[in-house]
């Protein structure tokens, strides 16, 4: 990473930009916090989102946990793009210089009100410091995420301020807890929205969603939070079936390395040497550009997005998913095909061959990653127990949804699930009658004696939501779900379903990210 910023503010000599003045001695400094993430739910957000400051002082924003960011001052030029390519490597694409690079090397800039002024590519924990030295209003953005502005007022020194700087830092703390439980709760439903059709040979597609968006009108219509997880992250098929994975929030990828691991070739970024003179004496020798075996779909992918899969080779889709900012490819000048049409696909499917535990994951977000089990048609019993959850921080909404696969009418059925003993029924149509309480580990949670589900059909999504205990990550909070059933025919068994909480490892994923 170091490298890559080092390599990228040297090259960014080759714009010519307008640069604002010098340095003053800032009167008082003011932190600011850029971004958060808890478990699977991340923050794209300046905390505070507008704060009131006096000529002379300075902001010190830091980035917390999560991806990396930049702050940036436009002062009302156009946003720049965020990716570039290079005569020398048609086809190819690498971080704008202008981006990961910042604008002022040095010591602490100042800002006057006009000019473009940039931190570069900053990674979480690191920190960026700038002065203000004029009155005014000043919007300032990140570069790599659309949904993230914010403003800082600046008024005469010696003038009253509404807040104090340890006022303000006082409020970032549960600034940022609010907004992370409101991209919960606005994920929520966003998460178990699926959808399962039975085709006439008998199998089935089954829909997986990437991931969830949360929109505050106050900060504009583009995302500024997401859940990073597959929902269902961990699903039971059988051979023939189809899995579609749905990319409507934030660019992901879905991979499987096979047996053989990640490919040998498989890095964030490629190194390339380029002609003479092209690069200013001094600087490294080679400029990274983006790995395609990374970001473009594997040779086993269909233009259409589709592959067939038996668990034997590397399967990768691609980076997917335009989401809600239909203005992504202004950050793709000259980008080839292959990168904007799968940017802009919403879907990628794949038909499973062969009976096996396959382990996917994004190699953009390497801790949201997912389960395909497949088991021959023999085995698979005639009803599922479908599972999804997801959650705010502490309370974790369960969705469970049974489908019959079998010849005959299903005729009465127990669910239940494994959730952590001790965890507090906030509600519930079904459980113990409807009395919300504690529950063990395993508990039957609903009876359900007169149900009917004909052949094909399904019944549900049943709702439990739940207060997991203190201390508990409620990402790990869900196991697994079971169901008794009997049949129209008299048929009685058991099915479990897949465990659906992240318990097991992921898949041994390897490069760094930028």
């Amino acid at each position: 990473m170091k490298k890559l910023l080092l390599l990228l503010a040297v090259v960014s000599l080759w714009l010519v930009l307008p640069l604002g003045s010098g340095e003053v001695s800032a009167a008082t400094n003011w932190g600011w916090q850029v971004g958060g993430a808890l478990h699977d739910l991340e923050l794209l957000h300046f905390m505070p989102h507008s704060a009131t400051i006096g000529v002379g002082d300075s902001i010190t924003w830091t980035i917390a946990e999560g991806a990396p960011h930049t702050i940036t001052l436009m002062s009302g030029a156009p946003r720049l793009p965020t990716f570039a390519s290079l005569p020398f490597a048609p086809g190819r694409l690498t971080l704008n210089p202008a981006v990961a690079g910042p604008s002022h090397p040095g010591p602490t800039p100042t800002y006057n009100g006009s000019g473009f002024f940039n931190s570069g590519l900053l990674d979480p924990g690191m920190s960026w410091t700038l002065a203000f030295g004029t009155p005014g209003k000043f919007e300032f953005i990140c570069l790599l995420h659309r949904g993230m502005k914010a403003d800082v007022t600046v008024v005469a020194a010696g003038t009253p301020l509404p807040e104090t700087p340890e006022q303000v830092a006082a409020g970032i703390g549960p600034g940022v807890a609010d907004h992370i439980r409101a991209i919960g709760r606005a994920t929520t439903p966003q998460l178990r929205r699926t959808q399962t059709t039975v085709r006439s040979d008998g199998t089935t597609e089954w829909q997986v969603n990437t991931g969830g968006a949360w929109v505050s009108p106050a900060f504009g219509a583009i995302p500024q939070g997401f859940a990073d997880i597959f929902t269902p992250n961990r699903l039971s098929i059988h051979t023939g079936d189809t899995v579609r994975w749905n990319f409507t929030s934030a660019f992901h990828t879905v991979t499987f390395f096979g047996p053989a691991g990640p490919p040998a070739d498989l890095a964030f970024f490629d190194e390339i040497r380029p002609p003479a003179g092209v690069l200013p004496p001094g600087a490294p020798p080679t400029i990274p550009f983006f790995n395609r075996t990374l970001f473009e779909p594997s040779s086993i992918v269909s233009a259409q997005g589709a592959a067939t899969y038996d668990g034997t080779v590397f399967l990768n889709s691609g980076l997917r998913g335009v989401g809600a900012d239909g203005t992504i490819l202004d950050d793709f000048p000259g980008a080839p095909a292959i990168y904007t049409d799968t940017m802009l696909s919403n879907g990628f499917t794949t038909t499973f061959t062969k009976a096996g535990t396959y382990n996917y994951l994004c190699m953009v977000h390497p801790g949201m990653f997912g389960m395909i089990e497949v088991q021959d048609r023999a085995a698979w019993p005639p009803v599922h127990v479908e599972l999804t959850s997801q959650h705010d921080g502490q309370r974790v909404s369960y969705y469970a949804t049974l489908r019959n696969f079998g010849s005959s009418t299903v005729e009465g059925a127990t669910v239940a699930l494994e959730i952590p003993t001790g965890s507090q029924v906030v509600s519930s149509g079904y459980i113990h009658g409807g009395n919300p309480g504690a529950i063990t580990a395993r508990d039957v949670l609903w009876a359900l004696p007169n149900l009917n589900i004909a052949t094909g059909g399904a019944a549900g999504p049943f709702v439990l939501v739940v207060d997991v205990p203190t201390g508990t990550d409620p990402h790990t909070a869900l196991s697994q779900g079971w169901t008794a059933f009997r049949t129209a025919t008299g048929v009685t068994g058991t099915a479990v379903s897949v465990e659906v909480g992240p318990d097991a490892p992921p898949p041994p994923f390897p490069p760094p990210g930028p």
